[in-house]
């Protein structure tokens, strides 16, 4: 996905730049490239999952007190050669050692496997944030730059298109909420009701009207909820245990920013160029490696050739005869549903140059295609600064399953834990969405500190993801 920020360098314009997660064979572990947009832009629309690309005079970047973490970036002189463009067979280095290793790695591999873990678009960060608050207060030199919740939401408005910052506040959980995409009025919540009642007054980052809160339960401070059936939206099965009831998820609102579109350009992808035929052909040595074999065949058209190289959860019977179980519960307030952007899409290479005109403009063409994570989870904190209240999305099933420079820390899958780390433990399987809600009241009177990812994707609509959450012991 096509991120920007702010020139450092005093230009006063934006740098767009994509994240390129690159696999060449030497070891299990990703290279990771923050390419930022050069004088090639054929190039730059020609990257996807399972190109092949050479990017040449990359300068290494290390995280600042995380050795295991690095990444490469542009440098001046930097160049982007990829296939679908004829820039292989014309350069030396393809009779590199390195290179020729590389493309005997290549026609090795399965497409299939490839395709299994090929992701385009969506929410991504790296290097990943600390997982301690001390760590991060350290990388920080003790400034974390904690904002009010006014500011906060000032500071969201004042995001230019694609815009992508980081914001540190202090707040509480109010409320937590299991989704899927697509299947929003189905939900999983938990609310803590005395937070709910002090904030009920207090102004939110959203400016839409939530509905109505639930009344306060006189037995108890919190309480969780559960999905209703498909059948009955506006009534809710009697809970099975008497600290539980149903609510149905309200109608989707606007999305968390609301403040008015600007007109922004957007760029138009270019189409593609046609397809050079090799003079000398090659087949794989089975039909698994077709397209990844192909890529590595660009590599060997030239205009003289001389050598040859081979290869190789269903509800129904519930509903029946139980509509007398029926009772009338209190609606949840209203959130906004995920943007479809968020979520990383699988990679469809018949459908390439579809999605890379979706990841470029966004919208609703993104929701066209799988994505490779529906669930999600919502979570309403309250700053504890001035009582502003944002809704913001936690991703804990994505981070665990996208691939990064070293592995996911195991810890005890708890909500301090799974808040801290930003996602679920990779050593354990994740708690059942049912199991984490009813976990929910380990949030309740927790102070945090709460690091948020904001973009704007265009329009009224900001991304607000939370990455990582720290529990203030002090």
């Amino acid at each position: 996905r096509v991120f920007s920020l702010v020139d450092g360098r005093g230009a006063g314009g934006l740098l767009e730049y994509h994240w390129l997660r690159l696999e060449d064979g030497s070891n299990n572990q990703p290279i990771m490239v923050k390419l930022f947009s050069t004088s090639q832009p054929k190039s730059h629309h020609k990257l996807h999952p399972l190109s092949v690309v050479v990017c040449t005079r990359l300068k290494l970047i290390r995280s600042s007190d995380q050795t295991s973490f690095f990444y490469l970036t542009n440098t001046t002189y930097t160049q982007v050669y990829c296939t679908g463009l004829g820039h292989h067979s014309e350069m030396s280095y393809r009779k590199l050692r390195p290179v020729r290793q590389f493309l005997q790695w290549l026609r090795s591999q399965d497409d299939g496997q490839v395709l299994s873990r090929a992701l385009i678009g969506g929410f991504f960060i790296h290097p990943p944030p600390p997982v301690s608050l001390e760590t991060y207060m350290r990388d920080r030199r003790g400034v974390p730059g904690f904002l009010r919740g006014a500011e906060l939401q000032r500071e969201v408005e004042r995001l230019c298109y694609r815009e992508r910052r980081t914001f540190c506040i202090q707040a509480a959980v109010t409320m937590v909420t299991y989704s899927r995409r697509g299947e929003e009025d189905r939900c999983l919540f938990w609310m803590d009701r005395a937070s709910s009642l002090c904030s009920s007054s207090s102004p939110r980052l959203s400016k839409s009207s939530p509905l109505p809160s639930p009344s306060p339960s006189p037995s108890s401070s919190s309480s969780s909820f559960f999905l209703p059936l498909p059948s009955t939206p506006r009534s809710f099965r009697r809970p099975r245990s008497s600290s539980s009831s149903l609510s149905p998820r309200s109608p989707a609102v606007s999305p968390l920013d609301q403040r008015p579109g600007k007109s922004r350009k957007r760029k138009q992808t270019e189409p593609p160029p046609t397809k050079r035929h090799p003079f000398v052909t090659l087949q794989p040595e089975n039909n698994k490696t077709v397209i990844l074999f192909e890529a590595s065949m660009e590599f060997l058209e030239t205009t003289n050739p001389e050598e040859e190289e081979e290869e190789e959860e269903d509800d129904d019977d519930d509903d029946d005869g139980d509509t007398s179980s029926f009772v009338t519960a209190p609606l949840l307030p209203a959130l906004p549903p995920i943007s479809v952007e968020t979520l990383p899409m699988r990679y469809d290479h018949a459908h390439k140059e579809e999605q890379a005109v979706a990841v470029e403009m966004g919208g609703a063409a993104w929701g066209r295609f799988e994505t490779a994570v529906n669930e999600y989870y919502t979570l309403r904190v309250r700053a504890l600064s001035d009582g502003v209240s944002v809704d913001v999305v936690f991703l804990p099933h994505s981070s665990s399953s996208s691939s990064s420079s070293a592995p996911l820390l195991s810890h005890s899958n708890t909500w301090t834990s799974i808040l801290s780390h930003g996602a679920f433990s990779s050593h354990t399987p994740p708690p059942a969405p049912a199991d984490l809600i009813g976990m929910a009241t380990q949030l309740s009177n927790q102070r945090l500190v709460c690091l948020l990812e904001a973009c704007h994707l265009g329009g009224a609509t900001t991304e607000l993801v939370l990455n990582r959450a720290f529990p203030l012991t002090h």
